[in-house]
């Protein structure tokens, strides 16, 4: 099945939920950039869970950005990127 995995937010503290947000982010603006709009409508709790997961095996070192959320245009938002 896809799309079933979500954020549970009872165990979760304030900095994983930013952490999380962040790389949500990072994901549709990368996407975004990639793909355009189309690859953006892709995005899924899935493959953030699999981003997430994929840069905590292989360690790769982020860099949290502060940029404009492109569905909220006047808020700024923290965009997790790395390589994966």
């Amino acid at each position: 099945m896809f799309g079933h995995l979500t954020l549970d937010s009872k165990y979760k503290d304030e900095t994983g939920k930013a952490r999380y947000r962040s790389y949500y982010c990072g994901l549709c603006r990368e996407l975004n950039a990639s793909y355009g709009r189309s690859g953006r409508n892709t995005l899924s709790y899935d493959a953030v869970f699999l981003a997430m997961l994929h840069s905590s095996l292989y360690e790769m070192p982020e860099q949290i950005k502060n940029t404009r959320c492109l569905h909220r245009a006047f808020s700024l938002c923290a965009c997790a990127l790395n390589e994966a």
